[in-house]
């Protein structure tokens, strides 16, 4: 693993923290790869049962995530530019394999960035707890609003940017903004490009909480230990209705809901769960 993202685990809690104070922790360099890599990764280790991520606000750095790197940018745009090799090739740092398209397929593809954010929900089957400790604007939007829970300092600002800039919203920021705030808040931030405080965000649905800046990460793993200590498989089935509930028909939402309590019913965690919950003691849970 580079140093752009470091990765340590205590217990059942993964905390994954972008490293790139040098370029305000954007989602450039290696990093989009590796963020692939490494939540795989954790996905398929059953002993992490959360995830939290946080930045490097450090070193000059002041955004938890700015969006794109700039740099990535500068150059490239105008009559003639080509966003598939610029995405490709430049964002993705030409890793093609690592999202699953080949040379010849990119031609073909449908969704550019957007295939990076349905393969992240993908690896992201766990509750995910965004610990926003800087300033969020762009396609860090989307990668705060794909997390399950977000937790701001209370210093935190959003921006879109991308309508200040000549843009339109990517990284699945427009749906994520739309979904968790609803329709005229997320016109209002989007359109306008007006940035959005902490306090704001909290009162729009964006996030769930607001700490004071200093306590952003220490919260967010204390979230992430409570959670952790609850039925894995519940946790699962948890984040997993509340995504199909985004999108999902009354009808297909409840097919979803019995399907995961034909799994959990079935568990060896549920009947530990039960029976902790009839003598008020406190069981351990093996996710299975």
């Amino acid at each position: 693993m580079s140093e752009e993202l470091r990765v340590s685990v205590d217990g059942h809690v993964a905390l994954l923290t972008v490293d790139r104070p040098a370029a305000n922790n954007s989602l450039g360099g290696s990093l989009l790869k590796e963020l692939l890599q490494v939540s795989a990764e954790l996905e398929r280790d059953d002993n992490v049962r959360v995830i939290v991520t946080a930045a490097n606000v450090s070193d000059g750095a002041t955004a938890w995530s700015p969006g794109v790197d700039f740099a990535q940018l500068d150059g490239k745009l105008g009559p003639g530019a080509v966003a598939d090799a610029m995405f490709y090739e430049g964002v993705m740092q030409g890793d093609h394999a690592s999202l699953n398209v080949s040379v010849q397929g990119r031609r073909f593809d449908p969704l550019g960035p957007g295939r990076w954010i349905l393969r992240m929900l993908e690896n992201f089957q766990k509750p995910t707890i965004a610990a926003i400790n800087g300033a969020v604007a762009g396609g860090g939007v989307g990668w705060a609003g794909l997390h399950t829970y977000r937790i701001a300092g209370e210093s935190v600002k959003f921006k879109a940017a991308f309508g200040t800039l000549g843009f339109g919203p990517d990284m699945g920021a427009s749906y994520f903004i739309t979904k968790l705030m609803g329709q005229a808040a997320a016109t209002e931030f989007l359109l306008r490009d007006k940035a959005m405080t902490a306090a704001d965000a909290l009162r729009t649905g964006f996030v769930n909480q607001v700490v004071p800046d200093d306590e952003v990460i220490e919260r967010s793993l204390a979230v992430a230990q409570e959670l952790a200590q609850l039925p894995p498989l519940g946790l699962r089935a948890t984040v997993r209705s509340l995504r199909g509930a985004e999108t999902n028909s009354l009808y297909d939402q409840l097919a979803l809901e019995w399907d995961n309590q034909r799994i959990t019913f079935a568990s060896e965690d549920s009947v530990a769960a039960f029976e902790a919950f009839k003598t008020r003691t406190k069981a351990t849970y093996f996710g299975r």
